[in-house]
C-alpha cells in the first residue's frame, strides 16, 4: 500500500503557535480508494466529528509544514488530542499534534522503538503503556505482542502457536481487557480457522480457552469492550455482542463490518466496514440503532471511490483497560 501523508489546514503561515490538529471525540476513518477501472488509488482519510451528519477529508500536503506519517502501513491510536501514535517504515513513534515548520530541525514527531516484522494494531495498556502486535513472524522465533511507553520497550510476550505455511501468526486486532491482563485477539484473514476469538494471559504468557467462536468461514476482526463488561467483535457481516463470560447476547447486521471504536464515554460506538466495493461509516447507541455516515459533503465527487476500512479511531476513545470502571455483570 502506497505511503499516505497526513498533515492538516492552518489559517496562516503567520501564526505564531501552530494549531493543534486533533480534537477530543472526532472519529477518523481511513479507507482504501479504487479508480472505475478497478485500479487501486491510494487511500484517504476521512474526519467526521459525532454532531455532524456527513465526514469529509481531513486535510491535504501543506508546503510550510512538515508531513507527519500518522497515516500509513500499520495502525494509528490518539489517546489525547497531544498524543498521537503510529506505526510507519519499520518504527513505532509518537507526534505531540502540532504541526512543525520545515525550517524547524529534526522531524517533527519522535520515534519510540524500530522493529523488523510487520505490525498491526496498537491498543492502550496499564499504566500509561500501550500494546502493539505481531503480525506474524518465522516460525523459530514465534510472533510476539510488545508492551512499551513512550521510552521505548517494556516487554515481549510470545502468542500461542498458530502456524501458517512457514509463518507463526500474531494478531491482526487486539483489545486488553479490564482486569489488565486477559487479552483478546483475533488473527484477520491470515487466520487457517478466522471465526475465533482467542484469549490470552500477558501476566503469565498463557494460552486460554477461546473467547468466542463466530460462524464457520467468518473472519472476526476489531474488539472492543464496553463499561458494562459486554464485548463487541466485528466479524464481516454484523457486530456481535458478547457478556464478558463469551455468551451470545445479540447481533447487530452489517455487511463488510471489520473495524470498531467507542465514543469517549463508551456510551456509543463506530463501525466502519466495506461491501460491494463501497466503505461505509455508522454509529451505534447503546441499543444498536445506527445512522449511516456518508463520506464526503452532498453533491461532492471524486474520480475514486472509497471501497473498504482500514483504520477506525476515535480521539481519546473509551478503553477498559485504561478506565477499569466495568461493572461486574451476571452471565445470561
Amino acid at each position: 500500500m502506497p505511503l499516505r501523508l497526513l498533515s492538516f489546514i492552518v489559517l496562516t503561515a503567520c501564526l505564531a503557535i501552530p494549531l493543534a490538529a486533533f480534537n477530543r471525540g472526532d472519529v477518523y476513518f481511513e479507507t482504501p480508494t479504487r479508480y472505475p477501472d478497478g485500479t487501486m488509488a491510494g487511500a484517504d482519510l476521512w474526519v467526521c466529528d459525532p454532531v455532524w451528519s456527513y465526514a469529509i477529508l481531513a486535510g491535504g500536503r501543506l508546503l510550510i509544514h512538515k508531513s507527519v506519517p500518522i497515516v500509513a502501513p500499520g495502525h494509528f491510536l490518539v489517546p489525547a488530542p497531544n498524543r498521537i501514535l503510529f506505526v510507519h517504515d519499520g518504527a513505532v513513534s509518537v507526534w505531540d499534534g502540532i504541526p512543525r515548520y520545515y525550517n524547524e530541525p529534526g522531524k517533527g514527531y519522535d520515534d519510540i522503538f524500530t522493529h523488523d516484522a510487520e505490525l498491526s494494531e496498537i491498543a492502550p495498556s496499564r499504566a500509561g503503556r500501550y500494546l502493539v502486535a505481531e503480525r506474524w513472524n518465522d516460525r523459530a522465533r514465534g510472533a510476539k505482542l510488545i508492551e512499551f511507553d513512550l521510552h521505548g520497550r517494556v516487554a515481549e510476550y510470545r502468542f500461542p502457536e498458530v502456524i501458517a505455511g512457514d509463518r507463526a501468526l500474531g494478531a491482526m486486532h487486539i483489545e486488553l481487557l479490564a482486569d489488565q491482563y486477559t487479552l483478546l485477539y483475533t488473527l484477520g484473514s491470515d487466520d487457517p480457522a478466522g471465526n475465533r476469538v482467542r484469549r490470552m494471559n500477558i501476566c503469565t504468557n498463557e494460552a486460554r480457552t477461546d473467547f468466542a467462536s463466530l460462524v464457520p468461514g467468518q473472519y472476526a476482526g476489531a474488539i472492543r469492550q464496553l463499561p458494562n463488561g459486554d464485548v463487541l467483535v466485528a466479524n464481516g457481516s454484523a457486530i456481535f455482542r458478547f457478556t464478558s463470560s463469551g455468551s451470545l447476547v445479540h447481533g447487530y447486521p452489517f455487511p463488510g463490518v471489520t473495524h470498531l471504536a467507542l465514543s469517549t464515554d463508551g456510551r456509543t460506538f463506530w463501525a466502519g466496514g466495506g461491501h460491494l466495493d463501497q466503505a461505509e461509516l455508522r454509529q451505534f447507541d447503546v441499543n444498536g440503532n445506527a445512522r449511516s455516515i456518508p463520506l464526503g459533503n452532498p453533491g461532492m465527487w471524486s474520480l475514486s471511490v472509497p471501497v473498504a476500512a482500514s483504520d477506525l479511531v476515535v480521539v481519546g476513545e473509551w478503553r477498559a483497560a485504561v478506565d477499569r470502571r466495568v461493572r461486574v455483570v451476571r452471565p445470561r
